[in-house]
């Protein structure tokens, strides 16, 4: 094996051991205190965004926080609809500057593995039956594996984007006096800051 297969080796196993900790963390934290913490404590530090609208590609690990609208497709439930809220998904961000345009700086494809804010959406349509998730976190409601499709504002934060995600117990629905667990997918447009945690 040569030098620079043991250095790839070494530098994989290294970032092994710096992700585990953090989507460890976020797994069992039981309150969205406890969520703030795990990513105050793990962010990179202010202005890191600006990598990304810089270097060709970049690669990061990290949440974005903000706003949404969308519609959603209940499972076992013929009553889908739009709803909107918060946008908090967290996982990884491959970007490049390729094809940057005007006020694009960069464009990027995050894939999440968790949204904290899938639990704070609301039903903007027929909504008198559903209810969102509520109480402490458990790692089946904010679970969501998305895709999402992005552009970086030119010189801010500001990321405007387009996606998909699943998210298991999205709503409970009442039918016949009865409260119904539903698992969801949602296709969504979404305002965010960039929040790019470690860059790989």
């Amino acid at each position: 094996m040569s030098l620079a297969d043991n250095s790839d080796l070494a530098s994989s196993d290294n970032s092994v051991q710096k992700y585990l900790p953090i989507v460890a963390s976020l797994a069992t934290a039981k309150t969205q205190d406890e969520v703030k913490n795990v990513l105050n404590e793990t962010a990179a530090s202010v202005g890191s965004w600006r990598l990304k609208q810089k270097k060709d590609h970049t690669g990061s690990f990290g949440a974005m926080f903000g706003l949404d609208t969308g519609y959603e497709y209940l499972s076992d439930s013929a009553r889908d609809g739009w709803s909107a809220g918060l946008f908090v998904p967290v996982g990884v961000d491959f970007t490049t500057t390729k094809l940057r345009y005007g006020p694009i700086a960069s464009c990027g494809l995050f894939i999440s593995a968790l949204d904290l804010g899938a639990i704070a959406n609301m039903r903007l349509s027929d909504k008198s039956d559903f209810t969102s998730k509520e109480g402490d976190l458990h790692l089946s409601q904010v679970a969501s594996p998305g895709a999402y499709v992005h552009v970086n504002v030119k010189n801010t934060p500001v990321v405007i984007g387009i996606g998909w995600s699943y998210v298991p117990l999205l709503r409970t629905e009442k039918v016949s006096n009865e409260k119904v667990d539903r698992s969801g997918s949602r296709v969504l447009l979404f305002l965010a800051i960039d929040l790019p945690m470690y860059f790989f």
